[in-house]
């Protein structure tokens, strides 16, 4: 594998998550967000010139001839996506709206003697070991 492509597509998801996090305190409109966006589209750009000359590239674009295998992948990402953004949605329903906390537990602490009691041997066995 060559350097140029280990480094460019590292380089490219470090400063998209950096982006992306960094968002949040600068905002979506301002060069200091859409700047580094930028430089990740060049950066994704120069991997996939970089793949498309190798002889053994990580991602066969050829791939992505395939109608069958662009719908299947469209199906997952979807399915993916609402799976998380369901977990999320229902944490801040729980959180917000029924009442729960982030440390809210069916039963709240009374289980947690009878857990340590099970998990202690006793009897025999406490002797031997």
């Amino acid at each position: 594998m060559t350097s140029s492509r280990v480094l460019a597509s590292t380089a490219a998801m470090l400063l998209l998550v950096y982006t992306v996090v960094s968002a949040q305190q600068a905002g979506w409109g301002p060069a200091r967000t859409v700047g580094p966006f930028a430089g990740v589209a060049v950066l994704l750009g120069l991997f996939a010139v970089v793949e498309r000359r190798s002889r053994d590239p990580l991602v066969p674009f050829g791939i992505f001839s395939s109608a069958a295998l662009r719908r299947a992948n469209i199906g997952a990402v979807t399915l993916f996506g609402t799976y998380i953004s369901f977990q999320f949605l229902l944490t801040q329903y729980l959180q917000t709206l029924a009442g729960a906390g982030p440390d809210h537990r069916r039963g709240g602490d009374r289980d947690a003697g009878r857990t340590e009691r099970a998990a202690t041997p006793t009897g025999p066995a406490s002797r031997t070991v």
